[in-house]
């Protein structure tokens, strides 16, 4: 979870705008950093999540989500050492993996804590998250002759005309599930990386706008909760037929959503210390309001990721 981003778009774990449809996409380059945000960001504000991996395994998704870093500080539990009319402020806390980080100072130590990442399969065990392993599932349909209740989910695989029916089916059941079950729940959230993949798996245009259209009145509109989804716009010049699938379809979810995020490359090319540029865009209730939007520069870092106004890098002040 991203602390900077958190500032930018005006929201926490304990305070957040229910109902919202968050669209993140990308073109030439790789936003799924804000992926992995959301989905830190969501089970600490103690969600129940709807997660779709279509692109990656679910092992995949629990070690970044473990590694992210929102903040630094020290703990308020502490302890005084007096040795030479000198305090020593310990603070006893852990940093990822057991390791502690020290800041030396003039003879005095200070142990920090630094907020640590989210265990997706703790999430999954309590029952907080749902995992669809897109791979997996993919395979054993695949595998599989006939079409059974375990890979009805994927069936659009099978036979891509059918839609993506079986998928809403699979949101649908388990973000009502999320209301008045044995664990109480916040509000559901489902979360979509990537929803453009189906594109290339033979499915229609219309039918992932449809699947979007009523995930969004199932989870936003009925039952108060949040979406995310990623669509990629990588496709080359010369596959045009692929890239104006993926651009229609951008085109049609940035009309069901509330806020988008639309990162790219940076328009000089590669740098170092900088490696994109993110447009967030707020768009309004009704066609008379005026979207807004603020355009960031970000720095993907090991464990978070730093997001700055464009010229304010630390790199060139």
């Amino acid at each position: 979870m991203f602390a900077e981003l958190n500032s930018i778009l005006n929201t926490s774990p304990d305070s957040f705008k229910p109902g919202e449809f968050i669209l993140v996409s990308d073109k030439h380059t790789d936003a799924s950093f804000l992926i992995h945000h959301f989905l830190s960001f969501y089970l600490r504000a103690g969600c129940k999540v709807c997660f779709l991996g279509l692109v990656q395994s679910f092992s995949h998704y629990s070690a970044i989500s473990q590694r992210l870093v929102s903040k630094l500080f020290p703990s308020p539990s502490y302890t005084y050492c007096a040795s030479k009319c000198v305090f020593t402020v310990v603070y006893d806390l852990l940093l990822l993996g057991g390791d502690v980080l020290t800041t030396f100072c003039m003879g005095s130590f200070i142990m920090f804590h630094v907020n640590q990442g989210v265990s997706l399969t703790q999430g999954r065990e309590k029952g907080q998250l749902v995992f669809l392993e897109g791979l997996k599932e993919s395979l054993g349909v695949l595998l599989q002759g006939e079409a059974s209740k375990e890979t009805r989910t994927m069936d659009f695989l099978r036979d891509p005309s059918s839609g993506l029916r079986g998928l809403y089916d699979f949101v649908r059941d388990n973000v009502r599930g999320a209301v008045g079950g044995a664990e109480e729940w916040g509000p559901p959230v489902l979360l979509v990386d990537d929803l453009s993949v189906v594109l290339s798996l033979g499915v229609s245009v219309g039918a992932a706008l449809d699947f979007s259209h009523y995930c969004r009145a199932t989870v936003c509109s009925e039952l108060q909760g949040s979406m995310v989804m990623l669509v990629r716009c990588e496709a080359e010049e010369e596959e045009e037929s692929d890239d104006e699938g993926s651009e229609r379809l951008l085109r049609g979810l940035i009309h069901q959503c509330s806020l988008t995020l639309q990162v790219q490359g940076l328009p000089t090319g590669y740098c170092r210390d900088i490696h994109g540029q993110v447009e967030v865009c707020w768009r309004g209730q009704c066609d008379r309001q005026q979207a807004q939007k603020k355009l960031f520069q970000y720095k993907v870092h090991d464990k978070g990721a730093s997001f700055f106004a464009r010229g304010m890098s630390s790199a060139v002040l």
